[in-house]
């Protein structure tokens, strides 16, 4: 009777693909459905398709705190330049969702306040994700069938996935937990609304500023009697 055997192999993240994300939909609906398809693949192909999956997650989240930049420096209302020093002084993620958070707390709508902390929920819910995905290394899980009788390996199957660095779980440090190609298909799906959403919203906020900019009345040119007095006034003092 055959007996089951499980190893673990770390791959790093040496094999990450890189997948542009293209302004064309139809272009990002063709790259999707391949990252989504769950058609029969050989060995070789689901290993490039669950580093492709990976890959894809990890740039998403790029994007998502791009917008996360440009909302601060819309509530800032400054330059790129000051912008940019003032957003990447904070390192961890959890810290610049905070930081978003604080500026529109001060510098939105009631409206969008309301609609950002909806947005805020899902995101801090998506990070536990996030940080798992982007810190913890990419292994190989093996399931050998041996035959016990003739000790022969029958049959290996072979599973990409995201496991605990195991010095964390035996130092108690951290549980042990896995996430596998399927489960990366979920946090795609999930990332594609936030992002949507996201970028909907802030872009409603840059809009809104440019409206205002609009509107606002233009300035009055210094009145030129006014200035000659004071000119006068200085030369005399």
């Amino acid at each position: 009777m055959p007996a089951s055997r499980f190893s673990l192999s770390s791959c790093g993240f040496g094999g990450v693909a890189s997948i542009r994300l293209s302004t064309s939909s139809r272009r990002f609906s063709s790259s999707l459905d391949v990252l989504m398809s769950d058609q029969s693949l050989g060995e070789y192909d689901k290993s490039k398709q669950f580093y492709a999956r990976l890959g894809f997650c990890i740039s998403r989240w790029a994007y998502i705190e791009r917008e996360l930049y440009q909302i601060s420096k819309w509530a800032l209302g400054c330059s790129d330049t000051l912008a940019t020093y003032v957003f990447y002084q904070w390192s961890s993620f959890e810290n610049k969702i905070k930081y978003v958070d604080g500026l529109l707390e001060r510098a939105a709508s009631k409206q969008a306040r309301s609609e950002w902390k909806g947005l805020n929920s899902n995101i801090k819910a998506l990070a536990i994700d996030r940080n798992f995905i982007v810190h913890q290394p990419a292994a190989v899980a093996s399931h050998h069938r041996i035959n016990i009788s003739t000790g022969a390996v029958e049959s290996e199957l072979e599973q990409h996935i995201i496991r605990t660095e195991p010095l964390e779980v035996r130092a108690g440090k951290r549980k042990d937990r896995v996430i596998t190609s399927d489960d990366l298909v979920k946090h795609i799906i999930a990332l594609n609304a936030l992002s949507r959403h996201l970028v909907d919203f802030s872009g409603r906020l840059l809009r809104s500023r440019r409206q205002l900019a609009k509107s606002a009345p233009p300035k009055k040119p210094p009145n030129s009697a006014r200035a000659k007095n004071r000119r006068a006034k200085a030369q005399a003092l």
